[in-house]
């Protein structure tokens, strides 16, 4: 390896500036060319040129496209979303109450005290428990009959089914 490749490698590792690696290749001018050509493009690549973006009347490419003019007005659907997102932030906080009772749809505009809320919760999940509790119990009291009367009318088959086969019995 010579002289020049060292110095050159070392200008591409970032160890010497360039003007010490021109200065170090002045006397080869082929690592002299290398070298000047390697800093042409590192220069070029750090410093890209492009041409500004120009103005483009989209409106007018539009009509030209499509044979009409554009909407000068909005469409409604914006401001009626936009509408009813506001109404739904204004109801969402504001003390307006829904309740379902007993098949009808209470509105109130008060205040809802957390505490109530949460007893008449409690009071319901204990009520819907007691209602739940009754219907379990009374589907396994039919359960355990129809249970028992299955195993009588069994019992009674194999009862006569016995007393049928010791009578026919052969005597020995």
């Amino acid at each position: 390896m010579s002289n020049s490749q060292q110095v050159f490698d070392a200008w591409l590792a970032g160890d010497l500036t360039t003007d010490a690696c021109r200065k170090a290749l002045s006397a080869d001018p082929v690592w002299r060319a290398r070298f000047e050509t390697a800093a042409q493009l590192q220069q070029l690549a750090r410093q890209p040129d492009y041409a500004p973006v120009p103005q483009v009347d989209t409106s007018s490419m539009f009509r030209q496209q499509w044979g009409h003019k554009t909407a000068r007005t909005t469409s409604w659907w914006p401001r009626l979303s936009v509408g009813m997102s506001a109404l739904a932030l204004v109801i969402s906080m504001s003390p307006l109450s829904l309740q379902v009772q007993n098949g009808g749809i209470a509105l109130r505009w008060s205040e809802v005290d957390p505490l109530e809320m949460q007893l008449q919760v409690q009071q319901q999940v204990a009520a819907q428990l007691a209602s739940y509790k009754t219907e379990q119990q009374q589907y396994l009291q039919t359960q355990m009959q129809t249970q028992q009367q299955q195993q009588a009318s069994q019992l009674i088959l194999l009862k006569d089914y016995l007393t049928e086969a010791e009578q026919n019995k052969p005597a020995r």
